[in-house]
């Protein structure tokens, strides 16, 4: 189904691929997820994430700024570049993350809610994990909506199509025209 048709009546859980898409500007779907997530800030929308999905979202980031400070950025040369604690780097590569976790506060003032995670989610998110064939990150994500209820998902992961309790609500590409070039 349609991300921009959702009309909000249930919870819908969000996954991190729909925040990305809005902070990275993403050609192809950021329209209709920034318009989705507006409509989240004015409460028209009740969301809910859990702790994971602001690591994914953060970690993503963190990573796209280091690419443009270190040549061949990886997480061992991330993680060597922290270790000398050079305030400027550290400054440059968490100002995005620190501007999108400011938003993020802004949307729980609206219709976000923050779902935490315990044990329980753990252990039913490996029996989750298991029957759908999915990664832990995702198990645990539908152990978070099994926890509250939610039958509702707006993602573009297409791990979770074979799940047999959800709705999902996908952002529809948006047609680029490509422009030749004259020259």
């Amino acid at each position: 189904m349609s991300l921009i048709n959702y009309l909000g009546e249930d919870k819908i859980f969000v996954d991190a691929n729909i925040f990305l898409f809005h902070a990275f500007n993403n050609l192809e779907y950021s329209e209709e997820c920034t318009t989705f997530l507006k409509r989240i800030e004015k409460g028209e929308i009740i969301a809910v994430i859990n702790p994971v999905i602001i690591d994914e979202i953060l970690f993503k980031i963190l990573m796209a700024e280091v690419s443009k400070l270190i040549s061949k950025p990886s997480l061992w040369d991330l993680k060597k570049k922290l270790r000398e604690n050079d305030k400027e780097f550290i400054g440059s590569a968490y100002k995005p993350v620190k501007e999108y976790k400011d938003y993020l506060t802004e949307l729980t003032n609206g219709g976000l809610i923050v779902s935490e995670l315990n044990w329980k989610n753990a252990v039913d998110s490996v029996a989750i994990g298991e029957k759908y064939g999915l990664l832990t990150s995702d198990a645990f994500h539908l152990a978070t909506m099994k926890q509250n209820g939610i039958k509702h998902i707006a993602t573009n992961d297409s791990d979770f199509d074979h799940v047999d309790f959800l709705t999902i609500w996908k952002p529809q590409r948006r047609m680029i025209q490509h422009i030749k070039s004259t020259e």
